[in-house]
């Protein structure tokens, strides 16, 4: 169980050089790392009241089903939109994956023209957001993948 947003903030610096920026970025980091792994004690206290009160827990179960199987529907809405655009790549690691996130296999220089080009977010690993995806936009995306595995 995740539970997002309990922090909240934003601390923006501005440097004169990049040596500079470089290591006042390292010092943040640091912090920002202690932070985050220090989980606040109201998300725990948030799981027992769900993990412990059966009409919650029957609830929560019911959005797990319900958002497992819609990830795993835009993962085979990706697949086929790839097989539909004519690849011959192998797509099947999109289908194999699980979890909100998939490795595409893109290359960084792909993945720079997904962005670049088709406007389709993705760190520069080939990590895309399955999440991200829906009836609306699978077609677009299938297709800028697509498009920059064959060239």
């Amino acid at each position: 169980m995740g539970l997002y947003g309990l922090r909240t903030g934003a601390f923006s610096v501005t440097c004169e050089n990049a040596n500079d920026a470089r290591l006042v970025s390292a010092q943040l980091a640091y912090y920002a790392r202690q932070t985050w792994s220090s989980s606040p004690l109201y998300g725990a206290r948030v799981a027992k009241t769900l993990i412990g009160t059966e009409q919650y827990y029957d609830l929560w179960s019911q959005d797990m089903v319900t958002m497992s199987g819609r990830i795993a529907e835009m993962r085979q809405g990706l697949y086929d939109g790839l097989v539909a655009q004519g690849s011959t790549l192998p797509w099947n690691h999109i289908t194999d994956q699980i979890g909100m996130f998939a490795f595409t296999g893109l290359t960084p220089e792909q993945c720079t023209r997904m962005i670049e080009e088709h406007k389709v977010y993705m760190t520069m690993n080939g990590r895309i957001s399955i999440a991200g995806l829906n009836p609306g936009n699978l077609e677009y995306v299938a297709a800028a993948m697509d498009d920059v595995t064959r060239q």
